[in-house]
């Protein structure tokens, strides 16, 4: 019975159900290429295909009986004989067709028994299935738990491929069994800070490629009462045949051994004519099996095609005095990938089928799968040879980088020099570093490509590029997904850092079916910071039309500025090592702000006669206080109030470009988020009570100073940090700890800035953290993300746009209508505007290196 999967609960009910039927399975994985899977079901000669969460291609299904999970009614336990064969699994070969092997259950049983047994774990076993759906681990991660009353918790694909949302699904299933590969486990950790911990593990089983000490270090550190063991297996031995478990107090130094055989199996290592070596000498390891295993390599029998009960890894390895066997590399052409056992051989076989090819030559540097095509005189190209591999190899055999040559270079001898092929590469790499030229495939991905270009005035998005590696700010963010989703794509959570390619494979364009009418009225999610973004930005205009309402909404936007500044573009700017992205985001406020700032200057000048400097300078915030304190002047004379609140976000911001242009501050950042910003919080807001204090000693009069300083940066930057605060915070407790900091502002706020001393910006705070999301029918989201997206040219449009209104219908009549035609005006305003601000390429500032230590550099050379 072969099962069609994708990473599905439905998976681990056809396993289930087939092994209670009594029939063998074969898990073949929905993502493998077509041919890949074409040649499967061949090799397989499947009648029966369970559906378990994938659809089997129309190609595939003539001649075969589809089953679908999910009919209790008609299930079944079918109490028979012991298989002859449990699975069936497939590795990589040397002649470029997958290989296959078949394992009886007793393989599965032992192994799983002796782990539960060496666990001992007072509560049930809760796993979580990390490696590949076709791979041998996740027949653990699925029956340990399940013959042993417990759970097994399954990723989505998003999940997996969003580190985030993985920890969150290990925290919530309460996992306390895991098995890694030091890839998977990179993955976990992506994006975490350095102490966040996983507490709920009991036990992790490293395997499926070298485990280096770091690795276990820095798990040992995350979670330090867990258990760890190096476990060594290969698909010919399933679940292991070799057990390490990793002692606390083990040295630093050396490699992790592979440790001693299981109490069922054995191993050797032996020498080129099958005898043993000597301890400590380097030969092929070789495991000994307890059963029978087709397609085990057992190059000294005499009978092919039959069982196997010595399996010949093409590993070296020596062994220790003590017993313990450790690893020494290989001595073929197989390698390990990310956990997955690759052949190179079959990678050159399926590159010298292409016409034109004479040679192929697969190597390994630096975790990466290199290949060297020879191809003299002909017009083969590296996009021909990549693109024919993805159609018949899995994604993971795919090579990163691949070269087209009309000679290889040889060695004195005559055989080719590897290394030399190897430093081609690394030079050919260098030369293309910047430029991705990965075309996107299919009308999902051109689509996609398509719009983020035209959000991020580009020419053109390559398929391995997402939209947070463009230069994004919050605002363009929300744009570029009203586009999408108005073309017709449902977006996931956290798509903005999806690639193109991964986001139209993981979520492709969903055209809507049915009436416009119903589509109006579908529900759709959105972040819930977009949605107080809006509410904010309506209350001012509101509160600017005389619809006076004590909510200080000014406040809430400058948190949720920095809320979602961390949540956006600041871990972007770690990834790039400089700050340029904040140039943009500052771009997208001075240009029209710069714009409509003159025309309002031109027309207090022309017209009122009282024009100030500080309307067409970005100074309005500090204006007043020279104005009144220092100088003696009323400040009420002083036009265009509501500036202040714009000329004090991009003096916060410029604080900030000069903060994050140090080498310095990013790597404190990088290495603990959170810590790093309540560490600014602490001194933002001595900043701004220490101005305060400061100038009220020299003025005399603390209650005026205090008001006439509320718009001053020194006075907004903690607002802006405390909401960074609880973006970055990555674990409850921090989460707690952040809220902490929230009342204490909150309390610093009320002794000090007196008219920020409302408390609606905590509970737009709280709100965010409880409420992530919110779902909201599709018309109400549209005009929320309008809203939101065009907030600035709102704020910029409404004072002149409520004069207009006021002229034709009387002052102070129609409030409400007032408010709602400056909203609407802004959002057309905004959108007539769009295409003129693209054009200016503000988004191209994002790649400038905003970094002091680039400038030092370039001055040393």
């Amino acid at each position: 019975m072969v099962i069609f999967a994708q990473r599905d609960p439905a998976l681990v009910e056809a396993l289930l159900a087939v092994s209670a039927s009594g029939a063998s399975f074969a898990i073949i994985d929905a993502s493998y290429p077509p041919a890949r899977i074409s040649q499967m079901f061949d090799r397989l000669e499947a009648r029966f295909v369970i559906e378990a969460g994938a659809e089997l291609p129309p190609d595939l299904r003539s001649g075969r009986t589809l089953v679908a999970c999910g009919d209790p009614a008609r299930a079944r336990v079918i109490d028979g004989p012991p298989r002859d064969a449990a699975c069936h699994m497939f590795t990589s070969g040397t002649t470029g067709q997958p290989k296959l092997i078949s394992h009886p259950d007793q393989t599965v049983q032992r192994f799983v028994a002796w782990q539960a047994a060496t666990l001992a774990l007072d509560t049930p076993v809760v796993t979580m299935m990390m490696a590949g759906l076709a791979h041998d681990p996740t027949l653990r991660d699925v029956l340990l738990p399940l013959s042993h009353g417990g759970t097994v918790a399954v990723p989505t694909p998003c999940e997996m491929a969003t580190p985030e949302r993985l920890r969150a699904l290990m925290a919530t299933a309460q996992c306390n069994v895991v098995r890694f590969s030091p890839a998977s486990a990179r993955l976990l950790t992506t994006g975490a800070s350095r102490d966040h911990r996983f507490d709920h593990l009991c036990a992790i089983f490293w395997g499926g490629e070298r485990l280096p000490r770091s690795v276990v270090a820095e798990w040992q550190s995350r979670v330090p009462k867990a258990r760890q063991f190096n476990v060594f297996g290969t698909t010919e031995t399933p679940q292991a045949f070799l057990i390490h478990e990793i002692q606390r107090n083990a040295p630093p130094a050396g490699e992790i051994p592979l440790g001693r055989t299981l109490p069922w199996t054995g191993a050797a290592v032996l020498a080129e004519d099958a005898t043993p070596v000597a301890i400590g000498e380097v030969g092929e390891l070789t495991a000994m099996l307890a059963d029978p295993i087709i397609g085990a390599n057992d190059k000294l029998s005499e009978t092919k095609g039959a069982g196997a009960l010595r399996h010949f890894t093409g590993d070296l390895a020596y062994m220790m005095p003590g017993g313990e066997i450790t690893f020494a590399g290989r001595r073929d052409g197989q390698v390990k990938i990310n956990g997955f056992r690759v052949e190179l051989g079959e990678i050159e076989a399926f590159a010298e089928g292409i016409s034109g090819v004479k040679q192929a030559t697969a190597l390994v540097a630096d975790d990466r799968i290199l290949l060297f095509v020879l191809a003299p005189g002909t017009s083969v190209a590296e996009g021909t040879v990549k693109a024919r591999l993805a159609q018949n190899v899995p994604a993971y055999m795919v090579p990163a980088q691949i070269l087209v040559l009309d000679g290889f270079p040889a060695t004195p001898n005559g055989k080719v020099d590897k290394p030399a092929l190897v430093a081609l590469a690394a030079k050919a790499a260098r030369a293309e570093t910047g430029k991705p030229d990965a075309q996107p495939k299919g009308a999902e991905e051109i689509a996609i490509s398509k719009l983020l270009a035209r959000n991020t005035n580009r020419t053109f998005v390559a398929r391995n590029q997402s939209l947070a590696d463009l230069g994004i700010d919050s605002i363009g963010t929300i744009e570029a997904r009203l586009d999408l989703e108005g073309a017709g794509f449902t977006l996931p959570d956290g798509w903005q850092w999806l690639t193109v390619s991964e986001l139209a494979a993981q979520q492709p364009a969903a055209k809507s079916s049915g009436s416009a009418s119903k589509r109006w009225i579908a529900m759709g999610r959105m972040d819930s910071f977009i949605l107080i973004r809006a509410l904010a930005i309506a209350v001012i205009v509101a509160f600017h039309t005389g619809l006076k309402l004590p909510v200080g909404a000014s406040i809430i936007l400058f948190v949720l500025t920095g809320f979602a500044f961390v949540r956006m573009q600041l871990p972007a700017i770690l990834r790039d090592d400089h700050a340029g992205r904040i140039l943009t985001l500052m771009a997208r406020l001075i240009v029209p702000m710069a714009a409509i700032s003159l025309v309002y200057y031109l027309k207090h000048t022309v017209m009122d006669n009282d024009a100030h400097l500080s309307t067409l300078l970005p100074y309005r915030n500090l204006a007043p206080f020279f104005e009144f304190m220092v100088l003696g002047r009323d400040h009420y004379q002083i036009q265009l109030e509501f500036l202040w609140f714009l000329h004090s976000y991009l003096q916060m911001f410029l604080v900030i470009s000069v903060l994050l242009a140090v080498p310095r501050i990013r790597a404190l950042l990088r290495r603990d988020l959170w810590r790093s910003l309540v560490g600014l919080f602490c001194i933002s807001e001595l900043a701004g009570v220490g101005t305060i204090a400061a100038l009220a000693q020299w003025t005399g009069d603390f209650e005026k100073t205090s008001f006439y300083l509320l718009s001053w940066p020194t006075t907004t930057m903690p607002f802006l940090v405390i909401g960074a605060v609880v973006a970055a915070a990555d674990t409850q407790r921090r989460v707690v700890a952040s809220f902490a900091f929230v009342l204490l502002h909150f309390a610093v706020s009320a002794l000090f800035y007196r008219s920020h001393a409302e408390g609606w910006w905590v509970i737009a705070l709280l709100f965010c953290v409880l409420m992530p999301q919110i779902t909201l029918p599709r018309i109400v989201t549209s005009v929320v993300m309008l809203l939101a997206a065009h907030s600035l040219i709102i704020y910029l449009s409404h004072h002149a746009t409520g004069s207009v209104f006021s002229d034709i219908f009387g002052r102070g009549e129609l409030r409400g209508a007032s408010v709602v035609f400056q909203l609407a005006f802004g959002v057309l305003l905004g959108i007539a505007l769009r295409p003129l601000l693209t054009r200016l390429g503000i988004y191209r500032l994002a790649d400038i290196p905003l970094s002091f230590q680039s400038k030092l550099a370039k001055k040393q050379v």
